[in-house]
C-alpha cells in the first residue's frame, strides 16, 4: 500500500457511509409510501406487511453497517492523524490534513492555505514522501 492509499481510505470510507446513508433515506421514504391495511381482517400473507417487514429489516442492516463503517473511520483517522503529526514540515502537515482528515478539496486547500493548486500539488507530493519516511521510522507497513 503506498502513503496516498493508506491516507485516502478515511475519505473511501467517508463515501461508502454517505452512499449507506443515501439507501436507508430512500428506503425509509418508500416505507412511508406504503399504505397499512384497513381493517379488522387479518389476511394472512399480506404483501403490505412483508413488504414493510422487509423494509424495517433492510434499514435496520444498513444502521447496523454505517455504524460498524464510523468505527472504522475513527480509528483510521486515529491513525492516519497519528502519521501525520509525525510529518516535521508543518506545511505537509497542513496539506496532509485538510485533505485527509478534512475532506477537502485541493481547490479549498489551495484556498485555506493561498497557494496554487501547483504549489499545493507540489507539497503534497513531498509530503507524501514524508509520510512514508515517517511510517517505516515508525515501523508501520503501508
Amino acid at each position: 500500500m503506498t502513503a496516498k492509499m493508506f491516507l485516502s481510505q478515511a475519505r473511501w470510507l467517508d463515501k461508502r457511509i454517505d452512499v449507506k446513508q443515501e439507501q436507508v433515506d430512500r428506503l425509509r421514504a418508500l416505507a412511508t409510501r406504503i399504505t397499512p391495511t384497513r381493517g379488522d381482517v387479518q389476511v394472512a400473507g399480506s404483501g403490505t406487511v412483508r413488504s414493510m417487514e422487509d423494509l424495517v429489516a433492510k434499514i435496520h442492516k444498513l444502521e447496523a453497517e454505517i455504524n460498524a463503517a464510523i468505527d472504522m473511520i475513527i480509528n483510521m483517522k486515529v491513525k492516519i492523524a497519528a502519521v501525520i503529526a509525525e510529518v516535521e514540515e508543518p506545511l505537509h502537515r497542513d496539506v496532509l490534513e485538510w485533505r485527509y482528515l478534512a475532506g477537502m478539496s485541493w481547490e479549498n486547500v489551495a484556498q485555506q492555505m493561498n497557494y496554487s493548486q501547483r504549489q499545493v500539488y507540489t507539497l503534497h507530493g513531498r509530503a507524501l514522501l514524508a509520510v512514508e519516511k515517517e511510517c517505516s521510522k515508525m515501523q508501520f507497513n503501508l
